[in-house]
């Protein structure tokens, strides 16, 4: 790939992680109290860094309350969120093992949502 190679580093295309997304799918309703559902994954990007960060557009839709707070006020409705999510890779993998778990963050998330005609 020629992007790539004239700008190592910067983020490129790839195709969607979906134990990235899942992750983020579970930390984002940890924060808003509703149960996610994903309509759609657009503009999944990688990037190496201290590690890998992963940016992608998430298009979720509220729907039944969980059991992070007593309801779902936005139940019904639909965000589009940019996400970022960092998977660290940190120590050396115990003797014997050829891979370890890496850590994974919710770097940043900006959420807004879309209005329905």
């Amino acid at each position: 790939d020629s992007l790539s190679a004239s700008c190592p580093g910067c983020p490129e295309p790839a195709p969607v992680d979906h134990r990235v997304v899942a992750f983020a799918l579970h930390e984002l309703e940890k924060r808003n109290g509703c149960k996610l559902t994903v309509t759609a994954v657009e503009n999944f990007q990688i990037q190496v860094v201290d590690g890998v960060m992963y940016t992608f557009d998430l298009a979720v839709k509220h729907s039944m309350r969980t059991d992070y707070l007593e309801s779902c006020e936005t139940s019904g409705s639909t965000e589009s969120c940019h996400v970022e999510v960092r998977e660290i890779f940190t120590g050396i993998p115990p003797v014997g093992m050829k891979m370890f778990s890496p850590i994974m963050l919710l770097n940043r998330v900006n959420c807004h949502t879309i209005v329905q005609d």
